[in-house]
Formats: C-alpha cells, structure tokens, sequence
C-alpha cells in the first residue's frame, strides 16, 4: 500500500518536472521569474521545502518497486535531506542563491535546459510503471 502510494508520489513528480519543463521552454522569463521568488518569504520557502521532502519521501517508498531500486533510494535520501538542511540555513541565503542563479542565467540557456527536465520526467515514469495492475490496484 505504501509503495504503491509513493509510486502515485513519483508520478506526481514526474508531471511536476514535465510542467517545469514545459514552461523553461515556452516561457523561460517567466520560469526565472519563479525562479527569483524561491526562499523569498517563510511560507514559500517551507511550502517549497516540504513539496520537495515528499517527493525524496517517494522516491524512497517507491523504490523498492522501481526498476532502479538503489539509485532510487540514494536520491530519494538525498532529496528529503538537502530539504531539511534548506531550512535550516538561514532563508535569505536559499532566497540569495536563486536570485543569483536567475540574474546568472538567461532565457536561451533555461530554454536549452528544458530537454533535461523533460528526460527527468520521462525517467522516472520509466522507472516506475513496471507492473501497472500493482500501481492501480
């Protein structure tokens, strides 16, 4: 039950990076826009970090079930720990690290990242739809 739960968690991931993709290449000033506001104010940066902690959570309940267990758990771990030590650091160096990124960056190059995004998505639905009668059960 757990995993087909976490399974349902890797999906929702998996949409979120297509959508992220999506707008990096059809709007990539408004994706840097975005991109400017993380840590800006308490509740973005704790509702940003906790999105982020249930989706290692997933990664990790899912792997057992996924056709790349360890990577799975390894980077499900990973993502659930550097969401704690986000908010642990002081926010305004969260919110100053991706105001940096986003004067750093420019639309051509989010554009040209978009690809990246879209192959994360499509990885982890890859991963993760082995056996669909047990994710629909």
């Amino acid at each position: 039950m757990i995993s087909q739960i976490a399974i349902h968690g890797v999906l929702l991931f998996a949409a979120w990076m297509g959508l992220v993709g999506s707008l990096m290449l059809l709007a990539p000033d408004g994706a840097l826009s975005i991109l400017r506001m993380a840590g800006s104010t308490a509740l973005i940066n704790v509702a940003e970090q906790a999105l982020r902690f249930s989706f290692g959570l997933a990664m990790i309940g899912a792997a057992p079930l996924s056709r790349f267990p360890d990577a799975f758990q390894w980077i499900g771990l990973f993502i659930a720990a550097t969401s704690v030590l986000i908010l642990l650091v002081p926010r305004r160096w969260h919110h100053g690290y991706a105001v940096w990124w986003a004067d750093k960056l420019h639309p051509v190059v989010v554009r040209l990242l978009a690809p990246i995004a879209f192959a994360a998505a499509l990885v982890l639905v890859y991963a993760v739809m082995i056996d669909l009668p047990v994710v629909t059960s």
